[in-house]
């Protein structure tokens, strides 16, 4: 915490970079890690402020931003992803003495929240056309998951992320966003098949045959279309994704990306990623991407190159997806920015975290002068966050051109702890 005779030195400082400076050091190092930071004026690109801007740190949830951007360049902001009831065989009286397919079209947000009664929706459209006995299989379709493909990134770390909903896997077909009740699943297509068996039954249509997955296939010439419940928008999609920092659902647009590939759409997502940052800039030499959503520590950034990125996105209507991102007290910033910012500060930013690792990116309109884009890394420290994410908001708050504000108890304390989960065993594909 910064001591008062800090905190009136600073706010007489004669340079507004003697202060973010000061402000940058004094919580990174009093904690024993390491911090970066730069600011870019929209405009031109002109750097008004960098410390140390050059080091590659972990960017975390913060590269969601680069992902979205470039998503919203590749799939169109108002592409769609619909889930399909399809049948093949006959249909006779109330029997279908074929298969009946469930396909996922990409949707993460199936089945989850406003959404949840999706698969009742689904069953009792065939109810509605007189369906009451399926004889064949129940047939699981996931076009997108091919067969170098596993529901998680490589570069994902078990004991980390694969324990609650941070680490849901990602496929071309979920419910929920593979992770009811806050936990996420080992075996996501096994529960989807329960969970539409469940549904079936409910609407009054019972299903002796078997269970079967199909990873990698799309639906042939001899399937008919029964019903189809369609997806929101990419843009709805994303400000979700973003407003949550949800990894799952950043992860399944990678599929989405990739699908065309006939051996790892998660793979060729990532690479048509990187190639579209490439064309708008990106550090090839000093910047690692193993994934889409920042949850890999294999990501590697320096806040230089972040800039300098979101410069670019905020300079064209294409990628500009700032307004997607959320606003003080809103979505990751619910407790944010409460006393920081000036009146009139306009102000879209993401937050990313991981054990260790706080970072900070956004676009920033002060109520007088240019409009600026910014990064903010810290990484390496000791005991909870608050503190750090606490000076990012001081931080931001001098870059509007407000003066440095003294924390109160309340806005460095630690969370309370959140329950313990039971331990989980491994996922099978992480056994010898």
């Amino acid at each position: 915490m910064l001591g008062p005779g800090l905190l009136l030195s600073l706010a007489a400082a004669p340079l507004p970079t003697v202060t973010l400076d000061s402000l940058l050091d004094a919580v990174s190092r009093t904690r024993g890690g390491t911090a970066s930071a730069c600011a870019l004026r929209v405009r031109d690109g002109e750097v008004v402020w960098e410390k140390d801007s050059w080091r590659r740190m972990i960017p975390a949830s913060t590269q969601k931003v680069l992902s979205a951007a470039a998503l919203r360049s590749l799939l169109g902001k108002d592409a769609a992803f619909p889930t399909r009831l399809l049948r093949s065989g006959n249909l006779t009286n109330s029997v279908l003495s074929g298969n009946l397919v469930l396909e996922g079209g990409g949707d993460p947000a199936f089945g989850r929240g406003t959404d949840s009664g999706a698969l009742d929706t689904l069953a009792k459209s065939l109810a509605a056309r007189g369906i009451r006995h399926v004889k064949g299989s129940l047939v699981l379709r996931d076009p997108f998951l091919k067969s170098a493909d596993q529901p998680w990134p490589g570069s994902w770390d078990f004991d980390n992320s694969l324990t609650d909903c941070d680490g849901a896997p990602s496929t071309g077909l979920s419910v929920d966003g593979n992770c009811p009740h806050d936990s996420s699943q080992t075996f996501p297509h096994r529960r989807t098949a329960l969970a539409f068996r469940a549904a079936l039954g409910r609407a009054g249509i019972t299903a002796s045959g078997p269970v079967r997955y199909e990873l990698g296939t799309t639906s042939g010439s001899a399937d008919t279309l029964l019903a189809a419940h369609a997806s929101p928008h990419l843009d709805s999609l994303l400000r979700w994704a973003l407003w949550k920092s949800s990894n799952h659902d950043m992860e399944t647009f990678a599929l989405i990306a990739g699908k065309d590939d006939p051996l790892s759409s998660r793979q060729n997502g990532l690479r048509m990623v990187r190639q579209k940052l490439v064309l708008m800039g990106l550090d090839t030499l000093r910047t690692d991407l193993a994934d889409l959503s920042g949850l890999s520590r294999k990501n590697a950034m320096s806040t230089g190159a972040m800039a300098r990125l979101l410069a670019a996105i905020s300079r064209n209507a294409e990628l500009d997806i700032f307004p997607l991102l959320p606003g003080p007290g809103e979505g990751t910033l619910k407790v944010r920015f409460k006393r920081t910012l000036p009146d009139g500060t306009h102000l879209r930013a993401k937050t990313g975290s991981l054990d260790g690792v706080s970072a900070l990116v956004g676009r920033l309109a002060p109520p007088q002068g240019d409009t600026l884009v910014f990064a903010l890394f810290f990484q390496g420290h000791a005991g909870a966050a608050a503190p750090i994410r606490f000076a990012q908001d001081q931080i931001v708050g001098v870059l509007a051109g407000g003066p440095v504000i003294a924390p109160l108890p309340t806005d460095t304390a630690a969370p309370a702890p959140r329950p313990a989960k039971p331990p989980r065993p491994r996922p099978a594909f992480l056994n010898p």
